[in-house]
């Protein structure tokens, strides 16, 4: 499980499925309990659908230097 705490930025860059929108309230809470500034959609215009090509991601991570990464996605099964 990641953690953030003092000095960490979470950035979530997806909406909320709709009907998990408590959950995702409670895991912010929970970062920013820990002490984590955590940027999402109701905060800044971070949404993103989809994903940027691989050339343009380490373009980004070049840039930003991130200690760690969590890429991860949400699908529903049918």
């Amino acid at each position: 499980m990641a953690e953030g705490g003092p000095g960490d930025t979470i950035i979530l860059s997806s909406h909320p499925i709709p009907g998990n929108e408590t959950s995702v309230g409670k895991v912010i809470d929970g970062l920013h309990r820990l002490g984590a500034d955590v940027i999402h959609s109701g905060l800044a215009d971070v949404h993103v659908t989809g994903h940027a090509k691989a050339e343009e991601l380490k373009t980004l991570l070049s840039i930003a230097d991130p200690a760690w990464l969590i890429p991860c996605t949400a699908s529903t099964a049918t």
